[in-house]
């Protein structure tokens, strides 16, 4: 560039790579950045802590506990899942730990 010329700023199209639609989009989320936060609105509290204990009770009184059966049955799956995973555990470590001895040569 010679000296005394102009250096010609580019289009903002192509500063944004692409239309004037886009540039537009582009500029409007830039402005929307600027603006503060939106607050969060908040449920009115009814009946403070006596009113929160009141609806604790009502949504526990929905519930469809398990029978003493269903209990049983599921806290032996959960037994017998915890068992298996265990011996595999075991099982991999043991395998992966002889793996590892016979890369090294072995214990010293």
């Amino acid at each position: 560039m010679y000296r005394g010329a102009v250096a010609e700023r580019p289009s903002r199209e192509v500063f944004y790579g692409g239309s004037p639609q886009l540039v537009r989009e582009q500029e409007r989320l830039m402005a929307d950045k600027h603006k503060p936060p939106q607050r969060i609105p908040l449920p009115k509290a009814k009946g403070g802590l006596k009113g929160y204990f009141a609806e604790v009770a009502a949504e526990m009184r929905k519930v469809v506990w398990p029978t003493r059966a269903e209990t049983v049955r599921l806290t032996g799956v959960v037994l017998i899942v915890c068992v298996v995973f265990s011996i595999y555990l075991w099982a991999f470590g043991l395998v992966v730990g002889t793996g590892i001895d016979a890369i090294l040569g072995g214990r010293p």
